[in-house]
C-alpha cells in the first residue's frame, strides 16, 4: 500500500512540474475608454501554477479586487483528497481613474521555476464625465433619443475582407460586423456601401442576427454579422470599399443618483434593468474604409478570353444529330464551376451560312456564398437549317484565367456534324446549280394566285385626316402631361418619408396579420401572439409617425386622442396589446381565443382607418 501511495505521489509531482513549466497570463478589460469618476474592470487570466505579481496601478485607484480559481486535477488516495495538475486563476481588479488623459497599465507577471511570463499591456483613455463636459459646453443633450451618451467604444462597425490584393474579376468577400458592449435592440442601414469599381453580390444572411464573443484590443465585445458581400473588381489600381452607414437602437442604463457615488455598494443593484433604469437610444455609426490593390491580368490572353476568372468546366452537345430542313435543333453549352459566373456572357459561335441561328436562351443555376459564385450557366442556341445536306459546326471554345495556376486555360468541345434531310415547303426544294440566294430571288418573282374575295374601300376613304387620326396624333401630349403629374406627385411622396410610411402602414399591418393567420392554423401560440403584437405596434408607429424609440401606450393614446379617435377605439387597441402580452406568458390558451384576438386586430385596424379619414 505504501508503495502504491509513493507511485501516485511521484506521478502527481511530475505532473505538477510539467504543468508549472507551461504557464501564461493574459490581460483583458471591459472597456478602453472611461469617464472620470466611473469604474472599469481589468482581469488577469493565469493558466498554470505560478506566483502572480500585479502591475502598478499608479494612475488609478483600486476600488476592489477578487480572485477566482478553476481547473486542475483531483485524486483520492485511501479516501484522502489530493489535487494537482494544471490550474487557471483569474485576478480581477475594479479601478477608478484619478485624472483625465491616456494611461497605460503595464504588464502583470507570473513566475515559476525561475521562468517569468508577462501579460499584455492595456491602454485606457480617460475623458471628462458627462456632467463636466456639459458644464464646459454650456448645456447640451442629456439623453433622450440621441446617442451622445453611448461612446464609440461601446458600439462600432468594422469592415474586413478576406484578401487585400486580387486580380481583376477575382472574388473578394467583404464582411461588415457590429461590435457592441450594450444591449442591441434593432438596427437598419442608412446607406449601403456603393463600392464603385466592383460588381457586388449580397450573400444571403439569416433573418435573425446571432451574436458571438470577440476580444478587440483586450476588450470583450458581442459581435454580429450585419452584411456579407462578394465583390468582383472591374478595373485595376487601388480601389476603396465605401463605409457602411448604419443606425442602431441600443438599450442603456440611465444615470441615477446611485451612480453619482462609484463606491456605493448598492448602486449596481438598484441600477439593474429589473428596476426600470434603462432607456432605448438611437446611435449612428460609420464603418472603416478599406483599400484593395487590384492587379491587371497577364497580357498574353487568347482571343477567346472574354473575362472569365476562376475554375471552370464546359460541356457542349446537340440535342439530335439528324433533322429535316426547317426543323429546329438545339446546341447547348453548359459552363460550371467557381468564379465570376454571373459575368460570363454567351459565347460568340460560328455556324454554316445555311443554318439560321438565334440569340441563346440563358439558364442561370448559380448560388452566392462566402466562397463566391458556384453552380453553372447553360446557353441554349436555337438553330434552323434551311436546306438539306451535311453540315459541320465548329468546336465551341471557352477560355478562362485559372487563379491557382496563374495562367489562361482554354476548353474545347469536339466539332459537330448535323445531317439535314429534305423537309416540306418551298424553302426545302433543292435545285441543281442554284444557290440559296437564287432560290430567295425566285420566291420574290413568283406570286401565288389569290382565290379569296379582295377587300375594297372607296377612293378617298382613308384614315389620314379622320377623327381617329387626329385623336391618335394629340393623345401622346395628354399622356405626357399625365405622366409628368404622376411623376411629380410620386417624387414628392418619396421625399416625405413620414407620409409614405403612413400610407403603407395598413398594407404592412395586413401582411403581418396574414403571417399570424398561418400561425393560427398551425396553433403556434407564442409566435402568433408575437406577430399580432408586432402588427399592431408597427401599424400605430407608422400611421401616427411615432419613432420606434418613443413608441409606448401613453404616447399612442395621446396622439390618437389629439387626432379625434374615440376613446372606445383606443381602448380596443390597448386591450389587444394587453391580451397578447398576457397570452404569451399564460400556461395555455385555446385556438378559439386566438381566433378572437385575430378578428379583433383586423376589425380594429379597419375601423381605425375609417375614423382617421373622417
Amino acid at each position: 500500500m505504501k508503495k502504491s501511495i509513493g507511485i501516485v505521489l511521484i506521478l502527481l509531482v511530475a505532473f505538477s512540474v510539467a504543468a508549472m513549466a507551461q504557464f501564461s497570463v493574459k490581460a483583458t478589460t471591459d472597456r478602453n475608454k472611461v469617464a472620470l469618476g466611473e469604474q472599469f474592470q481589468v482581469n488577469y487570466e493565469v493558466e498554470g501554477n505560478g506566483n502572480f505579481t500585479p502591475p502598478s496601478f499608479k494612475d488609478f485607484q483600486v476600488v476592489g479586487q477578487s480572485t477566482m480559481s478553476g481547473g486542475g486535477m483531483t485524486v483520492y488516495v485511501n479516501g484522502k483528497l489530493m489535487s494537482g495538475g494544471n490550474q487557471s486563476t483569474t485576478h480581477s481588479y475594479s479601478l477608478s481613474p484619478k485624472a483625465v488623459g491616456k494611461f497605460t497599465i503595464p504588464p502583470a507577471s507570473v513566475t515559476a521555476n525561475g521562468s517569468t511570463a508577462q501579460s499584455n499591456a492595456i491602454t485606457i483613455e480617460v475623458t471628462r464625465s458627462s456632467t463636466q463636459a456639459q458644464g464646459q459646453k454650456g448645456g447640451g443633450n442629456s439623453g433622450g433619443s440621441g446617442g451622445d451618451n453611448v461612446g464609440e467604444g461601446n458600439i462600432f462597425i468594422r469592415t474586413s475582407v478576406n484578401k487585400t490584393s486580387a486580380y481583376i474579376g477575382e472574388a473578394i468577400v467583404a464582411t461588415y460586423k457590429v461590435y457592441t458592449k450594450v444591449s442591441l435592440v434593432n438596427f437598419g442601414l442608412e446607406k449601403a456601401p456603393s463600392n464603385n469599381g466592383f460588381y457586388s453580390l449580397d450573400v444571403e444572411m439569416p433573418r435573425q442576427m446571432s451574436l458571438s464573443r470577440e476580444v478587440v484590443d483586450g476588450v470583450q465585445y458581442q459581435v454580429g454579422v450585419i452584411k456579407k458581400v462578394v465583390l468582383y473588381p472591374q478595373q485595376a489600381g487601388t480601389l476603396e470599399l465605401d463605409p457602411m452607414d448604419a443606425e442602431f437602437i441600443v438599450r442603456v442604463q440611465t444615470r441615477s443618483r446611485q451612480q453619482s457615488n462609484p463606491n456605493d455598494p448598492f448602486a449596481q443593484f438598484f441600477n439593474d434593468p429589473f428596476f426600470g433604469g434603462v432607456q432605448d437610444v438611437k446611435v449612428k455609426r460609420l464603418s472603416n474604409v478599406i483599400k484593395i490593390n487590384i492587379k491587371e491580368l497577364p497580357p498574353d490572353a487568347p482571343a477567346s478570353f472574354k473575362g472569365a476568372i476562376g475554375k471552370y468546366t464546359m460541356e457542349a452537345f446537340l440535342d439530335k444529330p439528324e433533322t429535316k430542313a426547317n426543323d429546329p435543333v438545339s446546341l447547348k453549352v453548359k459552363i460550371g464551376g467557381n468564379g465570376n459566373l454571373k459575368l460570363v456572357d454567351p459565347l460568340p459561335l460560328e455556324f454554316p451560312q445555311d443554318i439560321e441561328a438565334y440569340d441563346p436562351k440563358i439558364a442561370d443555376n448559380t448560388s452566392v456564398s462566402e466562397g463566391g459564385v458556384t453552380g453553372n450557366k447553360t446557353f441554349e442556341y436555337l438553330l434552323i437549317p434551311r436546306h438539306s445536306g451535311d453540315y459541320k459546326i465548329p468546336p465551341v471554345e471557352f477560355t478562362y484565367f485559372d487563379l491557382d495556376k496563374k495562367k489562361y486555360v482554354t476548353l474545347n468541345s469536339p466539332d459537330f456534324t448535323l445531317k439535314v434531310s429534305k423537309g416540306t415547303g418551298p424553302e426545302s426544294v433543292t435545285i441543281n446549280g442554284v444557290n440559296k440566294e437564287d432560290v430567295q430571288l425566285l420566291g420574290k418573282d413568283i406570286r401565288y394566285i389569290k382565290i379569296a374575295a379582295p377587300k375594297l374601300h372607296r377612293k378617298g376613304d382613308e384614315f389620314y385626316g379622320s377623327i381617329g387620326f387626329y385623336t391618335l396624333l394629340i393623345s401622346p401630349m395628354f399622356l405626357f402631361v399625365g405622366f409628368l403629374f404622376y411623376y411629380r406627385k410620386n417624387k414628392e411622396l418619396q421625399k416625405n418619408t413620414v407620409l409614405l410610411k403612413s400610407k403603407k402602414a395598413t398594407k404592412l399591418a395586413r401582411k403581418r396579420l396574414s403571417t399570424a393567420k398561418v400561425l393560427l392554423t398551425k396553433n403556434s401560440r407564442e409566435p402568433f401572439y408575437e406577430e399580432v403584437s408586432k402588427a399592431i405596434w408597427g401599424y400605430l408607429g407608422d400611421k401616427l409617425s411615432i419613432p420606434l424609440s418613443n413608441l409606448s401606450k401613453e404616447t399612442i393614446s395621446e396622439v390618437l386622442l389629439s387626432r379625434g379617435v374615440s376613446e372606445a377605439m383606443l381602448a380596443k387597441f390597448v386591450d389587444i396589446l394587453n391580451k397578447c402580452e398576457y397570452a404569451r406568458f399564460a400556461p395555455s390558451n385555446s385556438s378559439g381565443h386566438m381566433q378572437e384576438i385575430y378578428d379583433a386586430a383586423i376589425g380594429s385596424i379597419t375601423k381605425m382607418e375609417e375614423e382617421l379619414k373622417a
